[in-house]
This record gives structure tokens, sequence and C-alpha cells, in this order.
């Protein structure tokens, strides 16, 4: 499994002092709380080439949550390409982290990923957009919205993201034969 993997590869599980070293020179929000880093390379064909750095010695659960962390920080690498609040950015990682650890009853890393402070509370506006609406509303946002960010009291700003009209030249997707 993926987890599995991860926790093999030499370059993935790093101690805290190379962790702090890879940090050095990294200009995002970072923290000595720091658990996590990924790295993205541009290649000269425009792909992208993800590098995942994860602390050693974490619990399962905890390890569970920065890899799902530093994944979806990939995602938005490969997907997003408008600027978004780094806090924001910080609180979509949580986001996925959350829904993971939720899906595997992983309470006591729940609660640790709610009180962490870098996110700036923008965690909590994000679950409440997720739960007053669909997890979708809030993709579409991250991708597509017009805002930077938004607080907790503005969590319908994430039904005002709308998917940019398809090129003219673009042709209908074909629906699978039933």
């Amino acid at each position: 499994d993926l987890l599995h993997y991860l926790a093999q590869r030499p370059d993935t599980v790093v101690s805290k002092q190379e962790l702090f070293d890879l940090l050095a020179s990294q200009t995002q929000i970072h923290s000595d709380s720091t658990l996590g880093l990924t790295r993205t390379r541009v290649e000269p064909d425009r792909s992208q080439n993800h590098r995942i750095y994860v602390l050693d010695g974490l619990t399962p659960s905890h390890f569970m949550a920065v890899c799902a962390h530093e994944y979806a920080h990939t995602w938005l690498h490969e997907n997003v390409s408008r600027e978004l609040d780094p806090h924001m950015q910080e609180a979509f990682c949580e986001l996925i982290a959350y829904k993971l650890l939720d899906v595997f009853g992983h309470e006591g890393q729940k609660r640790a990923v709610l009180a962490n402070t870098y996110t700036q509370d923008r965690i909590e506006a994000l679950l409440k957009a997720d739960q007053n609406y669909r997890f979708d509303d809030v993709i579409r946002w991250i991708k597509f919205g017009t805002e930077q960010n938004y607080e907790l009291s503005q969590t319908e700003r994430v039904l005002a993201a709308h998917r940019p009209a398809p090129a003219l030249n673009a042709r209908p997707l074909r629906a699978d034969p039933a």
C-alpha cells in the first residue's frame, strides 16, 4: 500500500535535521512543528516532478495525515493555477488529511488537525463549507474561485466559483453507451 511504499523510500522519511535543512530554502509557511514538505519542480516539458519528505518517527495515523496533507499540495500544484492565500492552501491540505482521518476513525489525530494554528482558522471555514454544501463545491472554489481566501462567516463564497466555459473548439464529451 501507499503508506508502506512511502515509508520504505529513503528520500521520503527524513530526520528532523534533514527536514529543517530542506525547509531552510523554502519561502512557504513553516514552523518548528512542520512535519512534512513537498517540493515541486516543473520540467522542460511542463510536467511536474514532486518530492515529498515526511518526518521520521511519526505514529501511523500521524504519518497518514502528513502524507495526505503533502499529497494535497501536489494536487494543488497540478490543478490550481490561480493565486490562493498560503494559509488557505495549508487549510485545504489539512482538510484532505482531516477527511482521510475521518474515514479511518482517527479522532485524536483529527483533533490535532483542528488544533494547529498555521491555517489561521481557515480549516474551520473549509470544514463548514464542506458540511453546509458539498465537497465538490469546495474543490470548485479552490480551483476556480476568484478570492484568494474567505472567512468562516463567508462559506457561501464556495458557491460563487464557476467552472470556466469550455473553449469554442472543444469537442463535447460522449457518454459511454449503457
